[in-house]
């Protein structure tokens, strides 16, 4: 069984980059707190990559500072540095991917204007394109067989 469960925060800002097939990966470190008390915390980082539609749908959600749950699996790789030397690592590639807090880029000026209004940052969406008519579904609601 190769199954990882973290809860951290983003401590790098995602990159972006391409495999060699042209297959899109986001990498980050994840920073999670070992330890019971505050005086007592031990921070540990992580290296996290996400692959294919799953990061490209995810690069513009995280950034530094996001609080997120993770579910993947672990991969370790090899390379030669500048050197020669082998070098190994390992690295967490996620399979799941939950938000839990999101940190906002202006939290400093929003401190400042407490007068103003937050701004909201979810895109506008019109919820009638999401309401279907009863008479359209594909099946019958009292339980009967499909149209």
């Amino acid at each position: 069984m190769n199954n990882v469960n973290l809860i951290g925060r983003i401590s790098t800002k995602p990159e972006m980059k391409m495999t060699n097939n042209n297959k899109a990966v986001l990498i980050f470190n994840l920073a999670y707190n070992r330890g019971s008390k505050k005086d007592d915390l031990t921070p540990y980082f992580f290296r996290i990559n996400l692959f294919g539609n799953y990061a490209l749908s995810m690069e513009k959600y995280l950034n530094k500072g996001v609080l997120i749950a993770v579910n993947g699996m672990l991969r370790q790789g090899m390379y030669i540095d500048k050197d020669g030397i082998k070098r190994y690592t390992t690295d967490i590639v996620c399979e799941k991917l939950d938000i839990l807090e999101f940190k906002s880029k202006n939290a400093k000026d929003n401190s400042n204007n407490k007068n103003e209004e937050p701004k909201n940052q979810r895109e506008e969406r019109n919820y009638e394109e999401d309401y279907i008519d009863d008479y359209n579904l594909p099946f019958n609601l009292e339980g009967g067989e499909a149209f």
